[in-house]
């Protein structure tokens, strides 16, 4: 599966990010579904226990364990998304200000921190630097 790049000019790119999360998703769900619920199982199993204090922490813990899967599901997708639509952004914003004869690319930066440019080689974002 081509996840780099998107497929030639034909793909918009809004069916490119679509396809990257649906390959992430498939690859992420299983994972991350055996670990919420085993550690969820555990927690409620400590709800049985005869001290009030344990027995509540056990259900809160198992609470929080199925909220957090819920929300790495649902929320954690789109804020990568909307981080990486902001970066692309902000990137065609530089190349449109950009002084002529200037055409080396720039490091984009978000909250402090540089992000080097994905890299169609590597797939992964190079180097993060404070």
């Amino acid at each position: 599966v081509d996840l780099v790049e998107p497929r030639g000019d034909d793909e918009d790119i809004d069916d490119y990010l679509q396809r990257r999360v649906k390959y992430a998703y498939s690859r992420a769900f299983q994972s991350i579904f055996n670990t919420s619920f085993t550690t969820a199982v555990a927690f409620f199993a400590t709800a049985i226990a005869e001290l009030v204090p344990i027995a509540s922490f056990g259900m809160f813990a198992a609470i929080c364990v199925i909220m957090n899967f819920a929300l790495v599901l649902t929320v954690t997708p789109c804020v990568v998304l909307i981080h990486h639509r902001r970066l692309t952004r902000r990137k065609e914003e530089r190349k449109a200000t950009r002084v002529d004869g200037d055409d080396d690319d720039e490091d984009l930066t978000a909250g402090g921190v540089e992000v080097a440019e994905e890299t169609p080689a590597s797939g992964r974002f190079a180097s993060l630097r404070r």
